[in-house]
């Protein structure tokens, strides 16, 4: 009895080693990865949007530069939001350093509080995969709740939308970040040709 008792155990293990052989790469997969079905414009653009992103960080792992880049891309074209205006909040807030954390509190890419994570759906904010989908939804919100009005939305992204109201609040620190991030999002929209066709609407 005991005999077929170790057989039986043997077996078993051997089973788990063939199974975990072959998940072993699914397994391992960085769960940022970027989605499966990407036509060859979509492919092209996040090229392009990969290196703009090594231009403000050039010491970023270039593999990183392509995954933080498809989510972008991605993430604003399923929230219809244009990237450029992403790509610069996330400049501002972290310059694409997913680890970032701020001394209040906020967390990753696009620096987003833990609270409005969750409210978001997003339960692991170091995760670009969660962090950039999650702050560009919001970032999304925002530009509808101040009905396309970047600059307010941008602001509201900073200061939090109780401050801002129909201008942006006289806060100093609100005041330099907007500037900032307006400044990048018009650098990078002059090169509108870049990273979109000519025809598309923008977003």
């Amino acid at each position: 009895m005991r005999g077929k008792k170790n057989g039986f155990v043997v077996y078993c293990f051997v089973i788990v080693l063939v199974v975990s052989w072959a998940l072993w790469p699914a397994l391992t997969r960085p769960a940022e990865w970027p989605l499966k079905e990407t036509s060859a414009y979509d492919l092209e653009q996040i090229s392009r949007i990969k290196a703009a992103i090594l231009e403000f960080n050039s010491g970023l792992d270039p593999e990183k530069a392509k995954v933080y880049a498809t989510l972008i891309w991605t993430s604003s074209k399923v929230a219809k939001l244009d990237c450029h205006l992403a790509m610069a909040v996330v400049k501002e807030e972290s310059n694409f350093e997913a680890q970032a954390r701020s001394s209040a509190g906020a967390i990753g890419l696009m620096q987003i509080m833990p609270e409005t994570g969750r409210g978001l759906g997003a339960g692991d904010l170091f995760n670009p995969s969660e962090n950039i989908p999650a702050g560009i939804r919001y970032l999304k919100y925002l530009v509808d709740r101040y009905r396309g009005n970047e600059e307010l939305a941008v602001a509201a992204y900073n200061a939090g939308t109780l401050r801002v109201k129909a201008a942006v609040p006289d806060i100093s620190e609100t005041r330099h970040y907007v500037r900032r991030v307006m400044a990048t999002y018009r650098g990078l929209s002059r090169g509108r040709s870049v990273y979109r066709k000519p025809s598309e609407a923008a977003w």
